[in-house]
């Protein structure tokens, strides 16, 4: 599943708070995000529940045939996946500032291997 990951990851670029084309968080507001998220539960599934719907509504025909192709289940499964993956890795600590920082530059780099 993860491989279909690589045509939707660039779009999750500012899903923890900010809509896509955002300016990038600071680290006080990254800081602010991991702690509401690591301490509030119903938070981290409300941007798990942000981050799906707001990609299902801005993906194309063609990329939801692409992510189904690569897949035997459909994509909505997929971006679920990826959107949970990337917000519990905020709040569990495993995707850093410095590292969000880097990914913002590069989101299709090491950041697949990241989010495994």
């Amino acid at each position: 599943m993860l491989r279909s990951a690589t045509v939707i990851i660039s779009t999750l670029c500012f899903v923890i708070s900010l809509p896509i084309g955002a300016e990038a968080l600071t680290k006080e507001q990254w800081n602010r995000a991991y702690g509401s998220l690591k301490a509030r539960p119903l938070l981290r599934h409300d941007r798990i529940t942000s981050c799906i719907s707001g990609f299902e509504d801005t993906i194309s025909e063609d990329e939801r045939k692409e992510i189904e192709s690569m897949n035997t289940v459909p994509a909505s499964e997929v971006i679920a996946y990826v959107c949970a993956r990337f917000i519990n890795a905020i709040a569990d600590g495993g995707l850093t500032y410095e590292r969000y920082k880097e990914w913002t530059s590069d989101p299709t780099g090491a950041w697949i291997k990241h989010l495994q």
